[in-house]
């Protein structure tokens, strides 16, 4: 079944306009990468207009200035673009989120008539989750299902929305972490379903013996590149690296360059291997418990001050 893309997804970019230096290195990529994407793609602006030739791009521009969108934070500014969506999935990607390869419009068609198929849909991440992501191969879907209690079960790496339940998460007045951190413990009582397109490093490593169900090459849809972004403001060696394969032209002296890892010592990936072990073995209903708790105790302190 391929379905008419125009009408299933629609793609969202999230920014600000001080961050609007990354806009055309993010287009450049993009078009390269995705050729002939028909999906309409919303540039999530406060007050600044762009256009990038060769693709729709709608800036909604919300407000007149960026400061009246202060009170509206992060997950407010998003909130009112997705309601301008009119499609049952939305693709939503920060403005530092590089395609890493081509884009098979017919992959993304197939990748669409699955999640239709899963009930209680909420969430399909398109890039790994690195520490925080126990996953399930889940046969039936061809995804890797996640662990219902992980860490940042709500995050804003690049992820394929059920546009109305993304939008159920999203609360007015709070930053990005804030809604990681709220939106989580509220879908720890949700029934929505969220799945990965691939396992995490710390997964992998922990289960050295992978189940035979799981396929030896797994062909991704899309393929983002978590590490090549902007970290703490200044590009990442994988991104400098991957924007040069691309041919793509990029003064990094004005950002500055840093080393982006999964794990900052040895030490920190065996505490996160070691918490796998427990997410992963008989002590589920704990590790779960555990952490629901702990995201309950903290939401409420944090509502308190």
């Amino acid at each position: 079944m391929v379905y008419n893309r125009e009408q299933k997804l629609t793609i969202v970019v999230s920014s600000c306009d001080r961050y609007s230096d990354l806009w055309e290195t993010f287009f450049t990529v993009f078009k390269k990468q995705w050729e002939n994407c028909p999906c309409r793609i919303i540039l999530n602006t406060e007050s600044k207009s762009y256009s990038f030739d060769g693709l729709k791009i709608d800036c909604l521009k919300l407000y007149d200035s960026p400061k009246d969108a202060e009170k509206d934070e992060w997950s407010g500014r998003l909130l009112k673009t997705l309601n301008h969506v009119k499609t049952p999935y939305v693709m939503l990607i920060l403005e530092d989120f590089y395609l890493a390869s081509k884009v098979n419009n017919d992959a993304v068609s197939d990748m669409l008539d699955r999640i239709d198929g899963i009930k209680n849909f909420g969430c399909l991440y398109l890039m790994s989750l690195f520490t925080q992501a126990p996953s399930y191969y889940d046969k039936k879907s061809g995804f890797f299902k996640l662990h219902k209690y992980i860490f940042y079960k709500v995050n804003a790496t690049a992820g394929l929305w059920k546009t109305d339940y993304i939008k159920s998460l999203l609360k007015s007045g709070q930053n990005a972490w804030q809604f990681e951190l709220y939106a989580t413990e509220k879908a720890y009582k949700d029934r929505e379903k969220f799945y990965c397109l691939t396992q995490s490093e710390a997964d992998r490593a922990f289960r050295k013996r992978q189940p035979k169900s799981i396929p030896k090459n797994i062909v991704k849809p899309i393929d983002f590149d978590f590490s090549a972004q902007i970290a703490k403001g200044k590009w990442t060696t994988q991104a400098v690296k991957l924007l040069k394969e691309l041919g793509i032209e990029v003064d990094f002296n004005k950002r500055g360059i840093t080393e982006f890892t999964e794990f900052d010592n040895q030490e920190n990936k065996n505490y996160y291997i070691k918490r796998f072990r427990l997410a992963h073995g008989e002590n589920r209903f704990i590790y779960g418990l555990i952490f629901y708790v702990n995201h309950y105790i903290l939401g409420k302190f944090k509502k308190s001050n």
